[in-house]
């Protein structure tokens, strides 16, 4: 199994969020990460209307702020409909665009058809996530919903980065009496980021309540009230899944050289799984965890009782009930009773996707069931990871990517460059440099 992310004590690889999300590899250096504090009391009176001569808007969707998280740009056309002065191209989840009326001085939101659908009398607006849609009114910003119903109050003097999902809860990072601060859905958190970035060295956002700290090098946990719940001691920390979190402490061996142990603690500090594992793979998945012990991959609960024993080689999570395990430098596939169902002879390993897997078999690539039935030979140079979407699978042959059906029929020949997916009938591919719109015989659409 390729342990994408998988990183030792020794290791400080981040992602956005300042830290890794597995255990095992080289030493990285860690980065600061987003500071992530309480949020906005909700309200859901109506949206109030601007007054007549509100300010013009602002340089772009959510003036000073940080308009390319969101992904908006200008459309080039400025007359997609003779009531607007402009329409932005983003389209977000819910089918709306941002619109500035015939003057250009407010704006709102339509939908595909150029329907009004939240009034265009606003100073400045961002794309809505998670449906909240930040608007500026009276050189405030709040946000409403699609009826324009007010959702959090007109209180925040800049909008940095709208409502993202993070680890299962939605934040938004706003500037309010000139302090940046996170906010959720509910209340204005008790703290604001300087205040972080000044007592800690990083700041992860919060899963299950709890946010992931660093200082000097120890990890540990604070609440939503920026209380630290568990100490700042451990070498290794990453966040909580299913109410556990991984945790690593240093150790020397005899040669007097560090090395590193594993295990998992609960949200009020106690180790529930002790510190005695080699490496651990992402951490609780569905009850099971993947964890390293005397150099062999095996299986553990949430209390660190051994569910499937420590005998093979490499191993990965469980998909749609299969995980994939390794013998001699090949794989196969075991169920949840650790009997093998697919016998290790493939040169890699990959997640079932809707009963199917794409694979390598003496050097060539095919698609297999959980039986391990041949559905597509194995004659192709690759299969791209995911295999089927929208009934089409991408391949190569040398250098190029074509696409096959269901069958493993040849649909489009191999001439791009970039393997692509079908999403709603269109995939975007990649030709002498040229990045554009196709369907399925081929044809060259618009996005």
């Amino acid at each position: 199994m390729s342990y994408y992310g998988l990183v030792s004590a020794q290791t400080y690889q981040t992602t956005t969020q300042g830290k890794n999300n597995s255990a095992g590899g080289a030493y990285v250096a860690p980065v600061v990460t987003k500071t992530y504090t309480t949020p906005a009391t909700s309200n859901t009176t109506p949206a109030r209307v601007p007054a007549a001569n509100t300010s013009s808007f602002g340089n772009g969707p959510g003036s000073g702020s940080n308009n390319s998280a969101e992904g908006t740009s200008v459309s080039s056309n400025n007359n997609v409909n003779s009531r607007f002065y402009h329409v932005f191209t983003f389209v977000d989840a819910n089918g709306l665009r941002i619109a500035l009326n015939q003057k250009g001085d407010k704006r709102g939101f339509i939908d595909a058809e150029n329907n009004v659908v939240i009034p265009l009398i606003y100073e400045d607006a961002m794309p809505g996530n998670s449906g909240y849609y930040a608007v500026k009114s009276e050189g405030k910003w709040g946000f409403v919903d699609k009826n324009n119903k007010q959702l959090i109050a007109f209180k925040y003097d800049e909008i940095k980065v709208n409502f993202k999902k993070s680890l299962g809860t939605d934040f938004a990072t706003v500037v309010k009496n000139g302090k940046t601060i996170i906010i959720s859905k509910e209340i204005d958190l008790a703290f604001d980021k300087a205040d972080f970035t000044n007592k800690y060295n990083s700041v992860g956002s919060f899963n299950d309540g709890l946010a992931l700290v660093n200082l000097k090098g120890k990890y540990g946990y604070i609440n939503e009230a920026g209380e630290e719940v568990v100490p700042l001691i451990y070498d290794y920390s990453q966040d909580f899944r299913e109410g556990r979190a991984c945790v690593s402490l240093y150790a020397k061996d005899k040669k007097n050289l560090l090395y590193s142990k594993f295990g998992f603690i609960n949200k009020s500090g106690n180790v529930v799984v002790p510190i005695i594992y080699e490496k651990v793979y992402l951490g609780f998945d569905h009850g099971w965890a993947l964890v390293k012990l005397e150099g062999k991959w095996g299986y553990i609960d949430t209390l660190g009782k051994t569910v499937l024993p420590f005998k093979h080689d490499e191993a990965s999570l469980f998909r749609e009930g299969l995980a994939a395990i390794q013998l001699k430098g090949k794989w196969g596939y075991m169920d949840k009773q650790g009997k093998t169902v697919i016998d290790c002879k493939y040169d890699n390993d990959a997640y079932f996707n809707n009963g199917l897997a794409c694979i390598s078999f003496k050097g060539k690539w095919g698609i297999i069931d959980q039986t391990g039935k041949e559905i597509i030979p194995f004659k192709f140079d690759r299969i791209a990871p995911g295999g089927f979407y929208q009934g089409m699978a991408s391949f190569q042959s040398g250098s190029k990517w074509g696409s096959i059906n269901e069958k493993g029929e040849e649909v489009l020949p191999p001439v791009y460059d970039a393997s692509f997916y079908f999403k709603n009938d269109k995939a975007e591919v990649l030709l002498n440099g040229r990045k554009f719109y196709i369907d399925k015989s081929g044809k060259e659409v618009s996005q």
